[in-house]
């Protein structure tokens, strides 16, 4: 794989762009196929429907974004993004009760709008000699070997256009969440990987509003986590363009707000006091934009035996999460990091490297976001046995994090996929959780 001529990657959003990043260096040429047609404006497109929402890139994907592409970092600073402390330049809620404490953590997370961050990650991406990110195309399927053992290509069509066929010796799925990878592989006569879901049907409302000052709310983000006993997430961050980006959440058939007028209720009511404070007198910068999260879904490629050799698929492809946790491009950036490892340490079987290397960085996402969906009564699944006694724990942990800096970094450096969730369960911790419960 260290030499080969032609990667293909499927979908030019976050994902593909990271990945095609990543193996820039093992082949002579790498083509991005992206649906969408170009945009020079910096502005939210089609194919990323969920882009007019909050985003950013938790500490663990920042370190992985600089990783891939040194100086990156810099370059969203330079056009408007933010880096700033967790808590000393950010509030962090569960619930509405419950605040941490405010102080110098020491994670560090990357703000921008998500149309931002993806100009400047793109630019960086086709700045590589060897890439090229091609826009108007349409992957119709996956071309394969005589004796349908591996993948040599994909058909296509560009700008609608007749189909065409695309040799490459790797081909990536980095289409996200409306991947057709198990209708090809089930075509092709290859097994089917389990899926591992939770419906959680969140719908999610965000608006822009216009910051008179620049931290005219003096802090720089608020987060809201959803908790049993109000299970709305919310949260606002600075935005490039002297803006604020608001957005607010609901599970299950309650509605989050379409006007704007519903929505300022809606935050008054179900969120931070902070937020209040700034949309209840900014300039609402056109109105609120919804998008309808159905379920986290979890592809196990990492447990077939049989797959085709010269194809890989990543990102939402392959597990899309709950956008609460705004864990996706992290998640995604972690493996285009594997993905690399993968192609350096050689050999013609890179899918069960690659796979069993993409499980491991998702296992402990996804556990985190199960168990907090879990926790919220609104969520119609099974609990686990044990459940409801680690959850009693949990509460017992973010109440300890509202006055104790120690506890309140353990679980922000969770949340950050800095440490493993098993952090929270360190002797010290756990002695801290407990005599913050006694006071």
């Amino acid at each position: 794989m260290s030499d080969g001529k032609r990667a293909v990657i499927i979908g030019g959003s976050m994902a593909g762009l990271l990945v095609a990043a990543a193996v820039a260096p093992f082949f002579e040429q790498v083509l991005i196929l992206e649906r969408d047609t170009r945009r020079e404006a910096i502005v939210p497109r089609k194919g990323v429907p969920q882009g007019a929402h909050v985003h950013g890139f938790l500490a663990a994907g920042r370190i992985a974004l600089e990783q891939l592409l040194p100086g990156i970092v810099d370059d969203v600073v330079a056009q408007g993004g933010a880096v700033g402390d967790m808590l000393k330049d950010a509030l962090f809620y569960v619930g509405k009760r419950t605040r941490f404490v405010s102080g110098d953590s020491g994670i560090a997370g990357l703000v921008a709008s998500r149309p931002l961050l993806e100009h400047v990650v793109a630019g960086r991406v086709a700045a590589i000699g060897q890439v090229e990110l091609r826009h108007g195309v349409s992957v119709g399927g996956l071309v394969f070997s005589g004796d349908g053992r591996r993948v040599v290509g994909v058909s296509y069509s560009a700008d609608g256009a007749a189909p065409q066929t695309l040799d490459a010796d790797l081909v990536i799925d980095a289409s996200g969440r409306g991947s057709r990878s198990r209708q090809w592989l089930q075509q092709a006569g290859f097994p089917l990987p389990m899926q591992d879901t939770l419906t959680v049907n969140v719908t999610y409302s965000s608006c822009w509003f216009r910051r008179s000052e620049p931290h005219d709310a003096g802090v720089r983000a608020v987060f809201v986590a959803p908790d049993a006993a109000n299970p709305v997430p919310s949260g606002m961050m600075e935005q490039e363009g002297e803006r604020w980006i608001v957005s607010c959440g609901s599970y299950g058939d309650s509605a989050a707000p379409a006007t704007l007028e519903a929505f300022r209720d809606y935050i008054r009511r179900h969120s931070a006091p902070e937020i209040d404070a700034v949309i209840s007198q900014a300039e609402a910068i056109g109105a609120p934009q919804r998008f309808k999260y159905p379920a986290s879904v979890r592809n196990r490629y990492d447990k077939l035996s049989r797959f085709p050799a010269g194809y890989l698929v990543t990102g939402d492809a392959l597990c899309s999460f709950n956008p609460v946790y705004g864990q996706g491009m992290t998640i995604a950036a972690q493996q285009a990091l594997a993905l690399r490892d993968c192609l350096a340490a050689g050999g013609e079987r890179i899918w069960p490297a690659f796979f069993r290397r993409a499980a491991r960085v998702v296992a402990d996402p996804w556990e985190f976001a199960i168990a907090s969906d879990l926790a919220l009564p609104c969520v119609a699944a099974k609990r686990p046995f044990g459940f409801g006694l680690m959850q009693r724990y949990v509460e017992r942990v973010m109440h300890a994090a509202s006055r104790d800096m120690a506890v309140a970094r353990a679980v922000l450096r969770v949340v950050h996929l800095l440490d493993r969730p098993s952090a929270l369960l360190a002797p010290a911790v756990v002695y801290r959780a407990l005599r913050a419960g006694r006071t």
